[in-house]
């Protein structure tokens, strides 16, 4: 069996042996290489990947910033735009309260030489003055113990027409009670 394996080392000699221990080098080299390349274009394609992920970080946290920007400047407008309804909203009451005043029945004359005044009794020879529409005229009406509560949209001039009163009559029941600054719940006297 010597005889064979010496006659195998010689049939292919030591030159055999070398040369196959260079292709084998030679191929790992080449796979090394081929290795060492991929490796790099991965690591390009890897930064590069991290570079469009920056970019798109600091683009999201622009639009965010933004966002949040918009958001306070439209929560700003919103309340602008409800304290200027509110003002409206007051300006309109009072006017309504001025025109209701300006619309009022007119308060009874003052009473005339020779006529007996309001309440007096009456003398002899002297008459009531008549007041509009031929009925004698009667002494404005202290407050009757009845109250309205305001409610929404409330103002001197509604209320008068609801209880059928006017509003001079209602303004002198109520001589603490600006007409225009009426609010929702407030109690007033009725005449």
């Amino acid at each position: 069996m010597n005889d064979l394996n010496t006659s195998d080392s010689a049939a292919h000699g030591p030159g055999m042996t070398n040369l196959l221990i260079i292709a084998l080098a030679a191929v790992a080299i080449v796979v090394g290489a081929v290795a060492l390349v991929a490796g790099l274009n991965a690591r390009k394609a890897v930064d590069a990947l991290r570079a469009d992920i920056e970019v798109q970080g600091a683009t999201v946290a622009t639009a965010d910033q933004n966002l949040r920007n918009l958001t306070g400047q439209s929560d700003r407008l919103f309340r602008q735009v409800g304290e200027q309804f509110t003002g409206v909203n007051s300006r309109l009451n009072e006017m309504a309260g001025r025109i209701a005043t300006l619309t009022a029945p007119p308060k009874p004359a003052a009473p005339v030489a020779g006529l007996a005044p309001a309440g007096a009794a009456p003398v002899a020879g002297v008459q009531k003055a008549a007041a509009p529409g031929g009925a004698a005229a009667a002494a404005p009406a202290a407050p009757s113990g009845k109250t309205h509560k305001i409610e929404s949209g409330d103002n001197f001039g509604k209320i008068a027409k609801k209880y059928g009163i006017s509003v001079a009559a209602l303004e002198k029941a109520n001589p603490n009670v600006n007409p225009s600054k009426l609010k929702i719940g407030q109690a007033i006297s009725l005449p």
